[in-house]
Parts: structure tokens; C-alpha cells; sequence
């Protein structure tokens, strides 16, 4: 069986005390024009071969997917019952 060890009220109230020390590394300028360009994802396109979409256009394509599977429950579930 293992013991832990807990804190000291002392230690509890110790003020904290951040290490922080100066970097040596020199830092290497790199010209704008050779810079990697880093996006985010959801900047960057999932599909590069599918169109984008504008906001209504997807409105309208996600309802057409909605009416399509609601026939088709429609048409499908009630031979169940």
C-alpha cells in the first residue's frame, strides 16, 4: 500500500517562484518572402477538389440533403409498422 505524502501547511504558503532565465539562442531573421504560411483549419479548404460554397448555397444543399432523407424515411419506415 502506497502512502502519499501531502503538503505541509508551510509549503501551502510558500509565495511561488518562477524560474525564469534569458535565452542565449540568437534569433535568425528570416525575410518575409521565404516565410511558411501557416493557416488555420479551418481557413484552409478540407476538400481542395470540392467547390466552395457560399452560406446560402450550403443552407440549401443541407436542406436538400434533409428533404431527401425525410422521403426517403418517410417512404421506407412505415412498411415496419
Amino acid at each position: 500500500m502506497t502512502t502519499v505524502v501531502k503538503r505541509t501547511r508551510d509549503e501551502a504558503d510558500a509565495p511561488l517562484m518562477f524560474n525564469l532565465e534569458k535565452s542565449t539562442e540568437e534569433i535568425e531573421y528570416v525575410s518575409p518572402s521565404d516565410r511558411v504560411v501557416a493557416t488555420n483549419s479551418r481557413v484552409a479548404p478540407r476538400w481542395p477538389t470540392m467547390p466552395t460554397l457560399e452560406a446560402n448555397q450550403k443552407a440549401a444543399a443541407w436542406g436538400t440533403l434533409a428533404f431527401a432523407l425525410g422521403w426517403g424515411a418517410t417512404t421506407f419506415l412505415p412498411q415496419f409498422f
